[in-house]
């Protein structure tokens, strides 16, 4: 049993480190390479968390990247740390830091913040990179435990039953045949080493479910308000079946304790 735990550390570490190394390689240019549908779903959540930031004093934008949206929260008077695992996006961030932000490497397992700093919470892009059940639950508890009571948490992800996530590997028939094999829709367990967006760097890519994507939430502690799904074209719906297809999942919680 010994074995297996440190067998099973070992894999995390390794695929954690794709990731890392991933973003460290494309950081910097991974924006540009979006496909136009692709950007206007990243535009739609923007629309939907800026709708939400008035009477916000404090933000962590989690996965900040080269800290578009910090830069997006600042500019609305909310004083913004962004924090990545990427170092060399990170530094790219602070070059051109307004100095009203501060940008920090770290990992959203274990965060370098106080109980109760943050009243809201960007994690957008971030869990499906996670690699395990259990290191998804320790994130949202690690979000959890450094909000403010009362305090808004976005969470974000890709829909691995979205009919149109074809730049991931395997088709959503072959994805939709293996869930049903395993016959557990709240821990999908599909994950993978891929090339994202058909680049030639591997990178760690867990899709969700909107079952597990909300389980995740609720076992780390945090209530749910509202589920969104949106499209490539931008669209944002609180319609059950079209969240359940759509191409992001989109969850605002908030935190009780």
């Amino acid at each position: 049993m010994l074995l297996k735990e440190q067998e099973d550390r070992k894999k995390r570490i390794v695929l954690k480190k794709s990731v890392q190394d991933y973003y460290d390689y494309f950081g910097i240019t991974w924006e540009p390479m979006h496909e136009n549908q692709v950007k206007l779903l990243k535009n739609a959540e923007k629309i939907l968390f800026l709708q939400y930031i008035n009477h916000r004093r404090k933000s962590l934008d989690i996965g900040c990247g080269s800290g578009k949206n910090s830069f997006l929260l600042s500019q609305r008077g909310v004083k913004t740390i962004g924090l990545d695992i990427s170092t060399r996006t990170t530094l790219l961030a602070k070059g051109v830091n307004n100095k009203q932000i501060c940008f920090t490497v770290g990992d959203v397992e274990y965060l370098p913040f106080k109980n109760q700093s943050f009243d809201f919470i960007l994690c957008l892009g971030v869990l499906g990179h996670l690699p395990s059940r259990q290191s998804r639950i320790r994130a949202i508890k690690e979000i959890n435990r450094i909000a403010k009571k009362g305090s808004l948490v976005f969470i974000s992800f890709w829909n691995i039953f979205s009919p149109r996530t074809n730049f991931l590997p395997r088709t959503i028939i072959q994805r939709t045949v293996e869930m049903l094999r395993k016959k557990n829709f709240k821990d999908e367990k599909d994950s993978t080493l891929c090339e994202y967006f058909n680049l030639n760097k591997s990178t760690y890519v867990h899709l969700f479910s909107l079952f597990e994507l909300t389980n995740i939430v609720l076992a780390g502690g945090l209530k749910i308000f509202k589920k969104l799904g949106i499209d490539l074209n931008g669209r944002v719906s609180d319609k059950f079946l079209k969240i359940m297809f759509s191409d992001e999942l989109f969850i605002i919680a908030t935190s009780e304790d």
